[in-house]
């Protein structure tokens, strides 16, 4: 059967010729397919089998905009808009808000620019959602099933707060190095 419906994250670019569009400066820019000036905002669209329309949007503000009070002053830019946000952390913000209006659906589709991000994968999982999502080749992995050590009590030196990686697990890799040494034939994957 068809899904309730999915949820599209992606990037939506403005070119733009000057400097004072809020958010503006030289960056990937999907719309000419190439790094230009322009604006980045993080996109919502909603895809259901009656359809698929744009639900929301929002103004990516990079970091040489936050670090300029007095840009963002001259820009009128609202105080409450000038947080620090990842395209990611947006994306999170925008699919509650939309969710909450209660349009049914529960799997993410977005490009490596958010599938790369540990934080938007978590994000997704914590809000009880299914993703696919593109990767990089730099995404590091596992091959067989971890086995970690919980944090013991300090016996001198700074106390352990994260797991740690059993010595004789198998290390991750990253899917480049797993891809070069796995085996093609005939345009499959072989174990």
């Amino acid at each position: 059967s068809a899904p309730a419906g999915i949820f599209v994250i992606d990037d939506t670019t403005f070119p733009k010729q000057g400097s004072h569009s809020v958010g503006v400066q030289r960056q990937d820019c999907g719309a000419l397919g190439k790094e230009a000036n322009c604006q980045c905002a993080v996109s919502v669209h909603y895809v259901a089998p009656g359809g698929h329309y744009p639900l929301d949007m929002r103004l990516y503000l990079p970091g040489s905009w936050l670090g300029d009070p007095s840009r963002l002053d001259r820009a009128k830019v609202p105080d409450d808009e000038r947080r620090p946000l990842t395209k990611g952390e947006i994306a999170l913000e925008l699919l509650d808000r939309v969710r909450a209006e209660g349009l049914p659906g529960g799997l993410v589709v977005a490009d490596s620019g958010y599938g790369a991000s540990g934080p938007f994968r978590d994000g997704l999982a914590e809000r009880g959602l299914h993703d696919i999502v593109g990767v990089t080749d730099e995404l590091v992995v596992f091959t067989e099933e971890p086995r970690w050590i919980a944090p013991t009590a300090a016996t001198g030196g700074r106390p352990q707060k994260r797991h740690r990686l059993a010595e004789d697990c198998p290390r991750p890799v990253s899917l480049k190095e797993l891809a070069a040494r796995t085996p093609r034939r005939k345009g499959t994957w072989r174990e």
